[in-house]
């Protein structure tokens, strides 16, 4: 039942950070909407598809399980991908500097490990292309980690740094929303991250 709740949190915490932005009011809006929705709803979808506590995916057959994480994690790396480049457009249009601070460093960090991991789940599915190089226990558990271990964790870390942006400050004026929303970064990056490392042992 646990990441079910969980789910709940980055859906209220995404649906918050959305009415904040108003997506749609300006370029901007679109770029903090589309990464709450990729790694705070449908990223964490596609990890807790293999969840043994989850009350709708626990009894489906491993292919569906498959096919729920591959969809769910290509949908996520479409939204970052769409929302990187909404971020980095906006601040050609008003001649600031990119990736000046911490947020925007650990977000493209963020974004070029996704990348890697995306590759790798690629790989994972299609073993036969990398067998010569790679074995495929090797091969999945190189996707695992960079996927659950590495970039989520990182992901998180950049969502609890977007909550000390200058945008969230101006509209989150009062600390403790702010810290809320930090919280929930703090609780999926965990429990994506336990989830990840229960499933490597189970391979």
């Amino acid at each position: 039942m646990y990441p079910l709740i969980l789910q709940l949190m980055g859906l209220a915490a995404t649906l918050w950070i959305a009415y904040l932005a108003q997506p749609g009011s300006s370029l901007f809006s679109w770029h903090p909407t589309l990464m709450a929705l990729a790694f705070f709803v449908i990223m964490p979808n596609g990890v807790f598809a293999y969840s043994r506590s989850h009350p709708f995916y626990f009894r489906l057959p491993r292919n569906t399980k498959n096919l729920i994480h591959l969809l769910s994690e290509g949908f996520a790396v479409s939204a970052a991908l769409v929302a990187l480049v909404i971020m980095i457009t906006n601040k050609d249009r008003n001649n600031a500097p990119h990736f000046t601070t911490r947020h925007g460093l650990f977000g493209i960090i963020t974004c070029a490990v996704m990348v890697g991991a995306s590759m790798g789940g690629f790989f994972a599915l299609n073993t036969r292309l990398v067998k010569a190089f790679i074995p495929p226990l090797a091969m999945r558990s190189y996707h695992a980690f960079f996927g659950g271990s590495a970039l989520y964790p990182l992901a998180m870390t950049t969502m609890v740094l977007a909550t000390y942006s200058s945008w969230m400050v101006a509209v989150l004026p009062v600390d403790y929303m702010r810290y809320m929303i930090a919280a929930v970064a703090g609780i999926l990056g965990v429990a994506v991250f336990v989830q990840t490392a229960r499933r490597s042992q189970q391979k």
